[in-house]
């Protein structure tokens, strides 16, 4: 008899009670750029706040790499609690710091976390949904990640859930999280240039106008590459391949 797999409701509310979280922490920073840019003790320019926002793209980096490197070993459930503390704490850092280095410290740290919890809950909701139902799970709990952004005040991130699902789909349930943590930390690196480079169009004086069409044109190329990956073979589930005993401890340790 093969190992029944837990409901996936649970799963579902539990990642996006967290990614409300996240999305929050990430998003909040969005808010508080007019604020920086005129607190007179920072002294800071429109490409000082864009560098300060490329820290949380880089911890981003890191955090999905890391994620990719101990998710599958350490378990998932103990790699989302760590980085839910982690990315919280961090933020709370940045609401009291006395200087623009700490605050840029916090702000890597928040991204830090992000990266971690991100590929994880991911393969978190694919492994626990129905394989007809996996897109739909990966989009409830993503949707956590869109109130956390209301809630700061900022807007979607429904791009983002669908790369999760397309990326996911195409790794087995045991090496899941580590495939959406190296290819979310290569994505990352748009995250560490976009702030940075947003920061450089507003300083050097560029029109709403040329600003739209040097945001839109990654897109594009994005979009077109997307295209063109092959179409995946589908890949068996473990447990038609592995005795049913062996199925159920590999879920175990997937989770644990």
């Amino acid at each position: 008899m093969r190992a029944r797999i837990p409901p996936a409701a649970p799963v579902v509310g539990l990642c996006l009670m967290a990614l409300v979280l996240e999305g929050y922490d990430l998003l909040m920073y969005g808010t508080v750029v007019p604020s920086l840019l005129t607190y007179t003790p920072w002294d800071l320019d429109a490409t000082d706040v864009g560098m300060l926002g490329s820290l949380t793209g880089i911890g981003m980096l890191v955090g999905a790499l890391l994620a990719a490197a101990v998710a599958d070993r350490w378990g998932r459930r103990r790699t989302l609690l760590a980085a839910v503390v982690m990315f919280s704490t961090a933020m709370g850092a940045c609401a009291i710091a006395p200087t623009p280095e700490v605050f840029g410290a916090g702000r890597f740290a928040v991204g830090l976390g992000a990266g971690v919890l991100m590929p994880t809950a991911a393969a978190t909701l694919i492994e626990f949904a129905e394989p007809r139902a996996r897109a739909r799970s990966v989009a409830m709990g993503f949707v956590g990640t869109c109130i956390g952004g209301i809630l700061a005040g900022v807007g979607t991130t429904g791009t983002q859930i669908l790369l999760n699902m397309f990326i996911g789909s195409h790794y087995p349930a045991s090496s899941r999280a580590t495939g959406l943590g190296m290819a979310l930390g290569v994505g990352r690196i748009g995250a560490i240039v976009g702030p940075t480079y947003g920061g450089v169009l507003v300083a050097i004086g560029t029109g709403t106008n040329w600003q739209l069409a040097a945001f839109a044109a990654p897109a594009v190329v994005g979009a077109i590459l997307t295209v063109l990956v092959p179409q995946r073979t589908p890949i068996r589930r473990s447990a038609q391949t592995r005795p049913p005993s062996a199925a159920a401890d590999i879920d175990r340790k997937a989770v644990s």
